[in-house]
């Protein structure tokens, strides 16, 4: 299919009323909150204008190369964190002090000193998976522990019932009262990483209520055996 025959055959596509409105809700979201970053670092650098002159502060070019050090020190953290980031004056002392090891180097040397460790490996790994938790139940990394128990506990009458059958099952008793869809994508590496099963190109689908219900039983079970 050719750009033009794509246009021609797409132009009048339109997304349903309800999932445009959680998109459009989604980007209104994001905006305030980057209005309001903007807003309190303009505050910071106003307030402490003269202070980081005189102590010889680099600062940042502009409220876009402050973003970038905040996402690359907070990799985890969720979009509202660059708000509290941006109020702390002591966020502008770390990112001086950053910009300085990278001048002289320190920095770079310290990373490749820290990659060469095997002792490193394991909490490579490890981070590896919070990182995917993080973004599969958005920061609330408590839910890790009721996925291994409910991946484990998981039992079902049915013989066919498969491993595909039981991960697209957790996946959506944790999606049901999200408001959003929780990404497939971040659920599939996770489910990997923690229990070796490949979804490669495999959808996640379920439609069995019986299996939801066995899952709500196994958290109230986890549940109260953490009392």
């Amino acid at each position: 299919m050719t750009k033009d025959e794509f246009i021609k055959k797409y132009k009048d596509f339109q997304l349903p009323n309800e999932t445009q409105e959680m998109i459009d809700k989604s980007v209104d979201n994001a905006k305030s909150v980057l209005n309001e970053y903007e807003s309190e670092y303009k505050k910071i650098q106003k307030s402490f204008k003269f202070y980081f002159k005189k102590k010889g502060y680099i600062k940042p070019y502009d409220t876009h190369d402050f973003f970038d050090w905040i996402a690359e020190k907070y990799p985890d953290a969720s979009l509202p964190h660059i708000i509290e980031v941006a109020k702390d004056p002591n966020s502008y002392k770390r990112f001086h002090e950053h910009k300085k090891r990278l001048w002289d180097g320190s920095e770079k040397n310290e990373e490749n000193k820290k990659e060469s460790n095997p002792e490193n490996l394991i909490h490579n790994e490890n981070s590896r998976v919070q990182k995917l938790a993080n973004r599969f139940f958005n920061g609330e990394l408590e839910k890790l522990k009721l996925l291994e128990y409910l991946s484990e506990n998981f039992v079902a009458s049915n013989p066919k019932c498969t491993d595909l059958t039981k991960y697209n099952h957790i996946y959506k008793y944790f999606n049901e009262n999200e408001s959003f869809n929780l990404e497939h994508r971040a659920y599939k590496e996770l489910i990997k990483e923690l229990f070796d099963y490949d979804y490669q190109a495999r959808e996640i689908r379920a439609r069995t209520q019986k299996h939801l219900k066995l899952l709500k039983n196994l958290t109230i079970n986890y549940r109260q055996s953490l009392k």
